[in-house]
């Protein structure tokens, strides 16, 4: 249920962007704490390693490159959940990136 609660919230009109921010967090950490983690695909840590050229990485390289692939799928989701009217483009040119 926390996952599904991460995935509907969106910014109310008037809400501010900490509040959200603080919301967003929250609810994250929650998914965390019962072990739920979005974002981290061990097949897609294996393809930018081997982009870069890592054929045997060690296990802190992999956990690295997870990481902070779920940080990057973290920060678009927050801004497609956000204002659109305000963030307008912005997740897409991200996913385009991505």
């Amino acid at each position: 249920m926390a996952t599904i609660n991460l995935f509907r919230i969106r910014q109310e009109r008037g809400q501010s962007p900490q509040n959200f921010s603080e919301q967003f967090t929250t609810i994250r950490q929650v998914c965390e704490k019962l072990g739920l983690h979005s974002g981290q695909s061990d097949q897609e840590a294996q393809a930018i390693l081997k982009k870069e050229g890592v054929t045997s990485p060690t296990t802190e390289r992999f956990e690295e490159v997870t990481k902070r692939l779920s940080k990057e799928y973290l920060a678009i989701l927050f801004l497609y959940l956000a204002n659109q009217q305000r963030y307008g483009k912005i997740p897409e040119d991200m996913e385009s990136q991505y």
